[in-house]
């Protein structure tokens, strides 16, 4: 169960809009998945995961862009995970 819900309208907030026309730039289409909808909570996250994304991604090296590609879709989802649990704090524990 996601400890966050997918921001339903997020380019209202010019720094996400920002972001997600430059991923859409950077990939070449118009799609933005899941992973960034759920990190638009938090325009800061968001900045800094696509930047650390974008360098990575587009850094040349030994794999081809399609494979860099499949890698990181394979793993997108439980590194969401991962960032948004340690992103959002947990509400208090209620005493019996």
């Amino acid at each position: 169960m996601s400890t966050i819900t997918k921001t339903e309208n997020p380019e209202t907030d010019a720094r996400v809009k920002a972001v997600f026309d430059d991923i859409r730039l950077t990939r070449g289409n118009d799609f933005i998945n899941n992973l960034w909808h759920y990190l638009a909570f938090d325009a800061d996250l968001l900045e800094a995961t696509w930047r650390d994304v974008k360098a990575v991604m587009g850094t040349p090296g030994h794999l081809d862009p399609l494979t860099r590609e499949l890698i990181y879709t394979a793993v997108q989802s439980p590194i969401a995970v991962i960032i948004a649990s340690t992103h959002i704090p947990l509400p208090p524990v209620q005493k019996a």
